[in-house]
């Protein structure tokens, strides 16, 4: 009679294998401050998930392994003087040191920022909007020493989106925007929400003064808009492409033939068929 097998060994083995991936070392660690803010925490959380996408087997900077990425106000930071109070606001800065590499930047965007730019210049990652990203295929990443960053160029950055109000925020810190769509200008451009006022203390007459002089602003560029679009007519009305003015085959007899405000006259030439301009009337 044959013996049946024990089933649990099956068992034993895939825990070992399992046991076996587990004890394998990871080749990178995202770590950050011991008490991380808000802003850090989203950063570390995005830099994981995407190179989770990103990275299966090796991932090597400046010809090392076991990369750890310091994000936000570290002590690597400190020790480099790279905390976000000691950078402008919204600047980021990469930078490796040996098989550490640190990411952050000034004010609660800097390190945002930071990763994301990794994110995009270093791995390739592309958010086309809140709906489409890409990611490329997992595999081995080997990248050199890092040392990169900026500053965005322009202060204000939007995009106005023709539906659905407000862009999502994830969007917004993902492709480095930092207004709200058309939901933070509403019906009217006042500067009254934008300016770093503080209405209690007596500084109201600043802001009704800016928003008197972006008034005028707006109603000389209507002014402007009108003229032009006046002379936009009139010089439609005054020329009138040959297309339309070339006399008709019956009219190449008579003598002079008036179309669109043009008077043509027989030419004098052999070409006794055609007609030229002769003055405008």
């Amino acid at each position: 009679m044959e013996k049946k097998r024990p089933v649990f060994y099956g068992v034993v083995v895939a825990t070992l294998m399992c046991a076996g991936l587990a004890l394998e070392a990871a080749p990178y660690e995202v770590t950050g401050p011991d008490a991380p803010k808000p802003h850090e925490q989203t950063a570390m959380k995005e830099l994981s998930d995407y190179l989770g996408k990103r990275v299966a087997g090796t991932l090597r900077v400046g010809g090392k392994d076991g990369i750890v990425f310091r994000v936000g106000d570290t002590e690597l930071a400190r020790k480099n003087r790279l905390l976000s109070t000691q950078l402008p606001s919204e600047k980021w800065v990469i930078r490796s040191f040996g098989n550490e590499v640190l990411l952050n930047g000034g004010g609660p965007r800097g390190a945002l920022f930071a990763v994301y730019h990794f994110l995009e210049d270093c791995c390739g990652v592309r958010w086309w909007s809140e709906f489409e990203e890409d990611v490329p295929p997992a595999g081995p990443l080997d990248l050199p020493a890092l040392d990169m960053q900026g500053r965005p160029t322009f202060a204000y950055r939007d995009i106005y989106r023709s539906e659905g109000g407000a862009n999502p925020p994830r969007f917004e810190r993902r492709v480095r925007l930092n207004a709200h769509g058309d939901a933070a200008l509403g019906g009217a451009h006042k500067p009254a929400r934008h300016l770093p006022v503080e209405r209690d203390k007596g500084d109201r007459g600043v802001v009704d003064a800016a928003d008197h002089v972006l008034g005028l602003c707006n109603i000389m560029s209507a002014a402007v808009m009108v003229a032009s679009m006046r002379a936009m007519l009139l010089r439609v009305r005054m020329y009138t492409p040959p297309i339309f003015t070339a006399p008709m085959p019956f009219e190449r007899d008579k003598r002079c033939t008036k179309l669109s405000a043009v008077v043509y006259q027989k030419a004098d030439a052999p070409q006794a068929g055609k007609c030229r301009p002769r003055c405008r009337v």
